[in-house]
């Protein structure tokens, strides 16, 4: 526990159950470079922007690494209609 940073000490701490296990994968920080913006940019720079490209490319990295399943299909209202459900309330902000 004490080589870990104080966030995930403090996840575990608080959100894992006893008798639960937490795997905490550290993602290194990436910075764009040129092979970044040829390979993933250019093929792609008549249907979306810099920022499209770099948020598209992240969202892929963090789908795989983390194992997450792709909730893309969901339409945005649905996912609120899926809070309130879960939350059991009326509206989201309640």
């Amino acid at each position: 526990m004490t080589t870990v940073d104080i966030t995930t000490t403090a996840f575990i701490l608080c959100c894992v159950p006893p008798t639960g296990i937490a795997k905490h994968t550290l993602l290194p920080i990436f910075s764009p470079n040129e092979y970044f913006w040829k390979h993933h940019w250019e093929p792609n720079k008549d249907k979306e922007d810099k920022v499209g490209t770099y948020m598209r490319v992240m969202r892929e990295i963090f789908l795989k690494y983390g194992k997450f399943e792709d909730a893309d299909d969901v339409a945005y209202f649905q996912r609120f209609d899926a809070i309130k459900a879960i939350s059991k309330k009326k509206t989201v902000t309640e």
